[in-house]
């Protein structure tokens, strides 16, 4: 599969790519994030055929140009069901965060789903369900690249402080599902550089080996530990009818005051405790 365009597009400089096959001239547009017409010109450009355009996930900077693309292009638009409701706040959020007035957000012909696959000439995009920065974040998985979006970035991770975000379930989405792919592989991510699944893996702070802190716990499959309580003298009380733990060295300075010899110990005088048997 070619790479035809990589542009940086829109207010938050998502990286928008066209992609497809070049022996037919067939491509799919992967976050449209801004400027329709200049992504319009290139593919016009080319002679480029747009057969389908998908975002990554529903925030308003990678589908801002998703609308006015399906209108031009005739072609169907992708997104995972669980961002819809994301979608349907782009133009809220936009206020919020940039005070931007945007137009209306798309409407979602196809629903992509784990283990779809894009047709695009003789090659294929396979959707991998990747919830973590967003409840409905997919990659794009082709032969010889990854399409992450904003689940992994070089050197870093996609934000989890936004509406629908989970720190572990995007630890795990990468972890689990992108990590396992073959480790040469490209990774295009929707913000910054191009990087490599096996540079993540040795080197990223918040998923790789270099994790640190409460990152590298987040999506293990194992069980914590539980922590090794302190070892405890036992003291049967029968007055109580109950065991009353004692560190040992509340238990040697209760020994060694008056009121506990003259009372009798940890009973509080009711009934001096029996010696312990054994250690």
């Amino acid at each position: 599969m070619k790479i035809f365009h990589h542009r940086e597009v829109g207010p938050l400089a998502c990286n928008c790519y066209i992609v497809g096959d070049p022996s037919t001239k067939q491509a799919i547009v992967i976050d449209p994030g801004g400027d329709p017409d200049d992504l319009m010109a290139l593919i016009s450009a080319d002679g480029l055929k747009v057969v389908a355009i998908i975002a990554t996930h529903a925030h308003f900077d990678h589908v801002v140009a998703a609308e006015a693309m399906r209108a031009r292009t005739g072609v169907p638009f992708y997104l995972h069901a669980l961002d819809k409701p994301l979608l349907a706040w782009m133009q809220e959020s936009a206020r919020m965060f940039l005070g931007l007035e945007l137009p209306p957000p798309p409407e979602v012909d196809v629903e992509a789903a784990e283990g779809n696959v894009l047709k695009v000439g003789e090659f294929g995009l396979q959707v991998v369900h990747t919830p973590g920065h967003s409840p409905g974040s997919i990659s794009l998985i082709a032969d010889d690249a990854i399409f992450s979006g904003d689940t992994l970035f070089a050197g870093s991770v996609g934000r989890t402080d936004l509406p629908g975000g989970d720190q572990r379930a995007l630890v795990a989405s990468v972890r689990e599902k992108l990590f396992v792919l073959g480790e040469q592989l490209p990774v295009y991510p929707g913000h910054g550089p191009a990087t490599s699944l096996v540079e993540e893996k040795e080197f990223n702070p918040f998923v790789g080996a270099a994790a640190r802190g409460p990152w590298k716990k987040l999506g293990s499959s194992s069980r914590r530990r539980s922590r090794p309580r302190p070892r405890r003298c036992l003291r049967w009380c029968r007055s109580t009818l109950r065991s009353y733990p004692l560190s040992r060295r509340l238990l040697r300075r209760r020994q060694r005051s008056r009121r506990s010899s003259a009372l009798g110990g940890c009973c509080n005088g009711i009934r001096r405790c029996p010696p312990r048997s054994g250690r």
